[in-house]
């Protein structure tokens, strides 16, 4: 009897949690809180990697949206040395929680002496992030063990993605998929860019860094 007790409420929380999921990725994807631009390479975290804290986000009734951002290498483009962010202007609704996965195919730049303070994590729930590493034939599977991390080593850092005005970093890992979660506040225009100097000149800040708008900077519109 206490067997078929076990059974039956093993099998009732795996139904729940899977009501859970499946009614935040609905909401996630309706046109009220839709968020991927149409340019973006959409890449989807896998379940594992953010169910705990999107089951909580819908038990707490918070608005979830989500951005799916990609990092694509120069020959990836047609602009050897140019690496970018695709899309890297884009729009999130303003008081909600937002699911944002990063995938990255370049190689890691290792931050200079100095700027150790952008291989940590902040601005993000529970100053948290995932990293999963892929391979370049399948960026939405796996290519190793996900790890929550709160900071990298300088050496292992591709690039940040980092809005200096909302106090938000995140280093992102070469040949990875990077997901964290943030939550906007009042609407508003906010600049972000990358931190790490993976320019093409001696001192890293050309070609890419240089660039104004589509390679490693752009604006995040919350309305």
């Amino acid at each position: 009897m206490t067997r078929i007790f076990l059974w039956v409420s093993a099998v009732v929380s795996l139904l729940l949690l899977t009501l859970i999921y499946n009614s935040v990725s609905t909401g996630a994807s309706s046109s009220n809180v839709a968020t991927r631009p149409s340019s973006a390479m959409a890449t989807m975290p896998v379940a594992g990697e953010s169910m705990a804290g999107m089951a909580g986000m819908a038990s707490a009734g918070a608005p979830v949206a989500r951005l799916d951002l990609t990092i694509v290498t120069g020959d990836m483009i047609g602009h050897t040395e140019f690496p970018a962010f695709v899309p890297s202007d884009f729009a999130l609704p303003a008081h909600s929680t937002v699911i944002i996965t990063v995938t990255n195919f370049d190689d890691a730049t290792a931050l200079p002496k100095g700027a150790e303070q952008y291989a940590k994590v902040t601005g993000t729930l529970n100053g948290a992030a995932t990293v999963t590493p892929i391979k370049a034939g399948d960026p939405n599977g796996s290519a190793g063990v996900t790890k929550s991390i709160t900071s990298l080593k300088p050496a292992d850092v591709s690039h940040t993605f980092t809005i200096p005005a909302l106090g938000i970093n995140v280093p992102i890992a070469a040949h990875a998929r990077v997901v964290f979660v943030v939550k906007t506040g009042a609407p508003g225009h906010y600049y972000w860019r990358c931190f790490d100097p993976c320019g093409a000149d001696p001192m890293g800040w050309g070609t890419a860094m240089a660039a104004k708008r589509n390679f490693m900077e752009g604006t995040l519109t919350v309305e």
